[in-house]
């Protein structure tokens, strides 16, 4: 395969309607429409593209809805097809098999109400992506620098040595520039695909107060499933990211070897978004700047990476997940999302500021893969607990990790008496205060995906004391028990150093707070 075969800008050949009453038909009701949803809804797109797919031409489209019966009639007629042409309609794409034996560049004319189509077979081009481990995404005017570091990353962390990319009509820039940032070392197959068709309005609230349906959004499905069928189903393994999310595999195996031993048919898993916090903002944004996320963060939506072998009997590829399939939802794997690293095409998400607040902590998770990706010495750090595997011993490493940057004996003088494991996921620390004689344990324990700080009383006294404390600061109870409180969490990737400092300054308030209510009780009894 030559240069300009192995690198390349692909163009499809579709199809549109110019007739103004030969439209496709908005599926939501006007009730539910944002102001500009006509603007935004591709009435008109009768297909993407036309290629070659084993004893069919594939056509993909947008549903065409109350147009189809036209559309497959007009086909048929013109077409001369020895059979019936099938319809395969999906979410918000559907694939049109005509059943004719062509060559690929053959011109047919189709005559479909006042619009007279050409119809131009292209090849499909899955053997140039045939083994390859790929990344596969779309853009629409994204920093070029993003694009370019976006795909070192992959190629530097994950083995990435092609990538398929939809350019979904970027103005700022050509796609022979877009070619040219995924063009890095590395990559040995790049396509920037041009799609330049309405992106469609967004579902949910994005646009309003009501929740709309998700019904409209045509072209990222098309996008989807137009590279399965042309491009994907022989790669050797398939990584679907947009350009602002970087996959972390959250242990110390490969994604390789992580797709090599699930027992399902894919892996699909959450991610963290990454705060768009930075050191200066005199400059733009790029990757190498974030490294902060939330110790609370609520997960971003899930993603997934697959084996094409694997999953090709699917119903369908999506954003999300794959229809019809079932998926080993693991949270070995995240990626992480970036709230910096964003043209703002849906809402303002980018928020700039220089310094963390409470809770937020450095990701040495993330900054260790851009270290290798970048050449830069970002922040060096131990990982959180997600890099160890789930057994319980792994995870008592992680909490001797915390109790060796902790130091429990720095509290001696306020009562520590004990420093023990009720188990390997359970670090406790028991104290009996000498003025009170309160017998307070503080119990770090791993479960659920996290690490909680937990207070509990070892007699009836103490735990009422815990009890009226807990009620003032609002800590709730943990796992349902009456007699334990959670007074703070944090996610298994924070790292010891950070949740140590967090439990210092949690217990020590704790035990200093009982002590003094007690002083001004018993100030108060002596008068």
């Amino acid at each position: 395969m030559n240069d300009s075969a192995r690198f390349c800008v692909d163009t499809p050949n579709p199809a549109s309607s110019i007739d103004p009453g030969f439209k496709r038909q908005a599926p939501r009701p006007v009730s539910l429409q944002e102001n500009d949803y006509l603007e935004k809804f591709d009435d008109s797109t009768l297909w993407y593209d036309a290629f070659l797919d084993d004893d069919w031409v594939r056509l993909t489209a947008p549903p065409p809805m109350n147009l189809q019966q036209e559309i497959v009639a007009k086909l048929e007629s013109s077409l001369n097809c020895p059979s019936e042409i099938t319809v395969h309609n999906l979410d918000r794409v559907s694939h049109f098999l005509l059943p004719i034996s062509v060559e690929a560049q053959n011109s047919f004319l189709i005559n479909i109400t006042n619009n007279q189509i050409e119809l131009r077979p292209d090849s499909n081009k899955r053997s140039k992506y045939k083994d390859k481990t790929v990344l596969f995404s779309k853009s629409k005017n994204n920093d070029l620098q993003w694009i370019s570091d976006w795909v070192q990353y992959y190629v530097s962390n994950h083995g990435v040595d092609a990538v398929l990319l939809y350019d979904n009509g970027s103005t700022e820039y050509s796609t022979a520039e877009v070619l040219e940032a995924i063009t890095v070392k590395g990559v040995d197959v790049a396509t920037v695909v041009s799609w330049p068709f309405k992106f469609g309005p967004q579902g949910g609230k994005w646009n309003g107060p009501t929740a709309a349906p998700w019904d409209s959004d045509f072209c990222e499905y098309g996008i989807i499933e137009h590279a399965r069928h042309k491009y994907l189903s022989d790669c050797a393994t398939l990584i679907a990211h947009d350009i602002d999310e970087l996959l972390v595999v959250e242990d110390n195996r490969s994604l390789s070897e992580h797709l090599a031993q699930t027992k399902s048919d894919y892996l699909k898993y959450s991610g963290i978004w990454v705060e768009d916090v930075r050191e200066s903002l005199a400059s733009a944004p790029t990757f190498k700047d974030y490294f902060i996320v939330s110790s609370k963060g609520s997960p971003t939506t899930t993603k997934w990476v697959a084996n094409p072998k694997n999953i090709n009997h699917a119903i369908q590829w999506k954003t999300h997940g794959v229809a019809g399939l079932r998926p080993e939802e693991t949270p070995l794997l995240k990626h992480r999302h970036f709230k910096g690293i964003t043209t703002n095409w849906k809402w303002q998400r980018a928020k700039s500021r220089t310094h963390p607040t409470r809770g937020e902590v450095i990701d040495y998770a993330l900054a260790s893969n851009m270290n290798s990706a970048y050449s830069t010495q970002i922040l060096h750090g131990q990982r959180g607990a997600a890099y160890k595997t789930g057994s319980p011993e792994s995870q008592k490493q992680h909490l001797k990790a915390i109790e060796e940057v902790m130091n429990p004996y720095r509290w001696n003088k306020e009562g520590l008496v004990k420093v023990w494991y009720w188990r390997p996921t359970a670090l406790i620390l028991d104290f009996i205060q000498k003025d009170s004689g309160m017998k307070i344990a503080f119990e770090l324990r791993v479960q659920n995906g996290r690490v909680s700080l937990v207070a509990t009383g070892r007699d009836k006294r103490t735990l009422s004391q815990i009890s009226e404390l807990a009620k003032m600061l609002e800590v709730p109870f943990y796992e349902n028990s009456n007699r334990h409180w959670e007074l703070d969490w944090w996610k298994l990737y924070v790292n010891p150093c950070s949740l140590a400092a967090d439990c210092i300054q949690a217990i020590t308030s704790v035990l200093a707070t009982i002590s003094n209510r007690l002083s001004v009780t018993k100030s108060a009894t002596n008068k």
